[in-house]
Order: structure tokens, then sequence, then C-alpha cells
């Protein structure tokens, strides 16, 4: 009880503090003391809690390289603060520090996650420019390799179908209560990935799956194209013509995630097809608009 108080007078400082019962002190207390951050002792019916004597940090490098690049990194980050390392040894290509505002609200979905329950998330409709509320089963975080930006995979009842959440979009997380088809959901969204390019899991042109295919050239040493399409293909296939020429072939739920990466190898692609016709035409088109714009109308 002394230490909920404590908390609770602590958490006053806010505005809208949350609010935690003596149940979820407790096993956060007894994962302390599982983890040696603890040592609890019983003094009668009470049980007491201190700090152990010492612990060992992890190494710099570690903390320094979990601080910047994974999820919840921000807990790296304020463990790094606590050594006299200032250091930095390592240097990012891509770096998506944007996710550290939304890393309590990963943290609580995580947690969620790995005791399978459901969770009541209050997010931004952008659309409508107004804050819903949604019950869900969270199933996986999945993060953008191009752009970083976070996602939660989960089922929505109402709607019933598995679908993506931004988390830059989600206000608050509340655990619920236990998900009684939390395995069967995982194993459904596990086969889904198998068309899952990002995050889309359903057609846009109804239930039928999106066929993707387009063929690129390259020179006697240009070896580092086909090493790129075989690095980047994902859920795709890469099958080999001739010793200059390969294809590249998908069936996804929407083949439109995929343009952005296609654009890349433009200029390289002597082919391409796409099952959703619209979305080839407007590919096409905007192919022929930049040619128009570099002046480039006759060229091939």
């Amino acid at each position: 009880m002394a230490i909920v108080s404590q908390v609770d007078q602590y958490l006053s400082a806010f505005d809208h503090a949350r609010v935690f019962d003596i149940s979820t002190i407790r096993k956060k207390l007894n994962e302390y003391v599982k983890e040696g951050l603890l040592v609890s002792r019983k003094n009668g019916k009470m049980m007491l809690y201190r700090r152990t004597e010492e612990l060992e940090m992890p190494g710099t490098d570690v903390l320094d390289f979990f601080s910047e690049t994974a999820p919840c990194g921000v807990i790296g980050s304020f463990l790094k603060d606590k050594t006299n390392d200032i250091a930095d040894n390592f240097a990012f290509k891509h770096h998506y520090i944007t996710g550290a505002m939304d890393s309590e609200v990963l943290c609580t979905i995580l947690e969620a996650i790995h005791e399978k329950r459901n969770v009541t998330v209050e997010m931004l409709h952008r659309r409508k420019n107004r804050v819903t509320e949604s019950n869900v089963v969270p199933l996986r975080i999945m993060i953008s390799v191009q752009s970083g930006r976070q996602y939660m995979m989960a089922y929505a009842p109402y709607f019933k179908r598995i679908t993506a959440y931004r988390l830059d979009n989600i206000f608050a997380v509340k655990n619920g209560e236990i998900a009684d088809r939390f395995d069967e959901l995982r194993d459904k969204l596990n086969g889904m990935q198998q068309h899952m390019w990002g995050v889309a899991t359903d057609s846009r042109s109804g239930n039928r799956m999106e066929h993707i295919e387009f063929t690129v050239w390259y020179d006697d040493g240009e070896q580092h194209i086909p090493r790129r399409l075989e690095r980047e293909k994902r859920i795709g296939k890469v099958e080999y013509i001739d010793e200059h020429t390969c294809r590249f072939l998908a069936d996804v739920y929407d083949a439109s995630e995929l343009i952005p990466w296609i654009r890349t190898f433009i200029c390289r692609i002597t082919d391409i097809s796409i099952s959703n016709k619209f979305l080839e035409i407007q590919f096409k088109k905007d192919l022929q608009t930049m040619y128009e714009m570099y002046g480039m109308e006759g060229e091939k």
C-alpha cells in the first residue's frame, strides 16, 4: 500500500493521471525481483522491497545500439544516461527517431501481445478528424523499413477482420481481458503475411489477389541489380531469363504498396504488368509525364 500511495502521489502531478491497482503494482515488482533489479522479503503479512546492492549494466555498445534502433529504445536511452560513456559508436543511413514519442503506447501493446489480451485504443480518425475508441486484439507490431512508421496489426471484432493501425494515430491504450482466439488469429495473420508486401490485408479490387511482375535488364558489371532484387524481394520471387535479364513476380493483397519500390528500378524496367489495370495505366502515365517533363518523349 505504501508503494501504491507513492505512485499515486507521483501521478497526481498530471492532469489525466493513470491509476494502478495493488495487483498491477505487485506483479510489476515481482517481475523486477525476477530480473534481479529488486530484492524482496516478508515481514509478517507485509512484503518489503529494496533495490539490489549492485546491478551490472549492459555494455555501452549494446545500450548505444538499443537506444537508437529498437522499439521502445527510449528505455535504452535512459539506461545510457546512467553511464559515463558519451561516445556514439554507431552511424545510421536510415534513422527513424520519431517512434520514440510512441514508446509508451508501443510498450503497452507489446505487453498485451505477450499476455494475449484485448486492448481498447483511443485513436485519431484522420478522415473524420475526430477521436474514436475501438476494442481490438493486437497480434503483431510491424515497422516499415522504408519510412520507419510503426503499425499494430490487430483483429477488429466490429469489422471481423485483421487490419493495420498506425501507432502515431493512437493516443492511449488500455489492456483488457484475455483474448480466447489469440492463437487462432495469430496463425491467420501468419498465413496472410505470405501475400503482404506492407500492411495491407485485403485487396482494393475485391477478395482477389493482385498479380504484379516486371522485367529488368542489367549489364555485365551490374550484378548488384539482381542481388538487390533478391535481397529486397520479400514475399515475391525472382526468375532469371538470361544473363542480363530477370523478372520479379508477386501475388499481393494491394499492388499499390510496391509502386514506390518499383520506381527505384526505372531506366532498368523493360516490361511491367499489373492485374489491377487502373494501377498499371497510372504507373505508365506517370512515367510518360516524367519523360515529357525532361524532354524525352521520343526516347525508348
